[in-house]
């Protein structure tokens, strides 16, 4: 039988940080850049397009729990630099690249004025993201969007990475503090990721709305300044 609850408007919007409201690919050319200035690495667009092509495949080894985010951080320049054959520190270029990481914030173009539309429409709004809780904080804040949020949910505070059962549940459980009658299926997820955002909120008994920066067509797929209108066709 099917709660009675679970068959109200959509209440909550989820919205993963990445490539959702931050562009990533804008972020981290600026923290490497920074990186390689404090380090001596010379900086290439060879070395930046190797970065998006193996960090890619470390965010799916992440997603499917075959990697942790503290061994991403222990391998990912070392590796990347063996592909190039680039003789330097992996370790200390990746502790600068992090701390160069967590005050970028570059924004997808349209975020704050979307987050503003889904905010004056009524809807509660959290970012969700595999990540650190402290980064990701003060990025949005440096951002300017973390004044739309009533929160921010990371996989660090959770004990877990999406697409995982626990993640998702650790959310539902944070929200409940505020809303107690929350169910499922009031709840909509906004992100890039099929497996961790679409996926991950669909096995937890959500919504789920596909986000690509480049426009590409696909199920649930949506250019950003599109969402409030999807939001509001999701089924009661």
């Amino acid at each position: 039988m099917t709660d009675k609850a679970d068959s109200r408007p959509i209440r909550v919007i989820l919205l993963d940080v990445d490539d959702t409201l931050l562009d990533f690919d804008a972020c981290a050319r600026k923290a490497m850049e920074q990186a390689c200035q404090v380090t001596g690495v010379p900086w290439s667009r060879s070395l930046f397009d190797t970065f998006q092509e193996m960090n890619a495949g470390f965010w799916q080894q992440i997603e499917a729990g075959k990697l942790t985010l503290r061994q991403l951080w222990q391998i990912r320049w070392n590796r990347i630099f063996a592909r190039l054959g680039i003789d330097a520190d992996g370790q200390a270029f990746e502790q600068a690249f992090h701390g160069a990481l967590d005050t970028t914030h570059e924004t997808v173009s349209g975020a704050a004025q979307v987050l503003k539309d889904l905010s004056d429409q009524g809807f509660i709004l959290y970012a969700a993201s595999n990540g650190r809780q402290r980064q990701q904080e003060t990025r949005l804040h440096l951002a300017g969007l973390d004044r739309y949020l009533q929160g921010i949910f990371t996989s660090e505070a959770a004990g877990a990475n999406k697409p995982a059962a626990q993640f998702y549940d650790y959310v539902m459980n944070r929200m409940r503090e505020i809303l107690p009658d929350l169910k499922p299926g009031q709840v909509v997820m906004i992100g890039d990721s099929l497996s961790a955002d679409v996926r991950g909120a669909r096995d937890a008994g959500m919504h789920a709305l596909w986000f690509r920066m480049d426009g590409t067509d696909g199920a649930d797929c949506s250019q950003l300044m599109q969402l409030p209108e999807l939001v509001g066709q999701l089924p009661d």
